[in-house]
């Protein structure tokens, strides 16, 4: 009593091929006799569970101007870093594992948007009853239904001076932030 016919492989409908790519490139030169680096970088990868993903893009700025015939030096650099994670519902994997695979994806209930869901009732025609808690939830409605994701926006950056002494080329002042 209860079992289906659908024949659902839970594990094919939970996770992806999880496929990436890495773009960099980089420019350097000098303007106004400052040497200059400039490097940007794009990354886009796919985890394993549906929804599961992670973007980055980073820009980094290095300047390295001299002045006083190169006895004062600086080297500045900077990074920025925009990353947007989706975390995906990882309790959808242990659902997968235990969730009934002879029941289907969907089953037309209107309560748990159309998922199949077990439900606290003797009446197996009745697709909108109470939630059964103690049952496994389908591991499907787990991923469509939570949302996890963050954006996070970083700048790091650091400073060199350094200074030779004129009168001592030997000793070098050093300052770094």
């Amino acid at each position: 009593d209860g079992l289906g016919d659908a024949g659902t492989d839970w594990q094919n409908e939970i996770y992806q091929n999880a496929l990436s790519h890495d773009h960099n490139v980089s420019f350097s030169g000098s303007f106004s006799n400052i040497p200059y680096r400039v490097s940007l970088g794009y990354n886009n990868t796919n985890g394993l569970l549906k929804y599961s993903n992670i973007q980055r893009s980073t820009v980094d700025l290095a300047l390295n101007p001299s002045f006083l015939n190169n006895t004062l030096k600086f080297d500045l650099n900077g990074k920025i870093a925009m990353i947007n994670n989706d975390f995906s519902n990882n309790d959808a994997i242990w659902s997968a594992v235990e969730f009934d695979p002879t029941q289907p994806i969907f089953n037309g209930n209107t309560t748990y948007g159309g998922y199949t869901a077990w439900i606290e009732s003797s009446d197996p025609d009745q697709l909108n009853g109470a939630p059964n808690n103690i049952a496994t939830h389908n591991p499907v409605a787990r991923l469509e239904f939570v949302d996890d994701q963050s954006k996070v926006f970083r700048y790091f950056g650091n400073a060199k001076a350094e200074y030779n002494l004129p009168f001592l080329p030997e000793l070098k002042a050093t300052l770094k932030g």
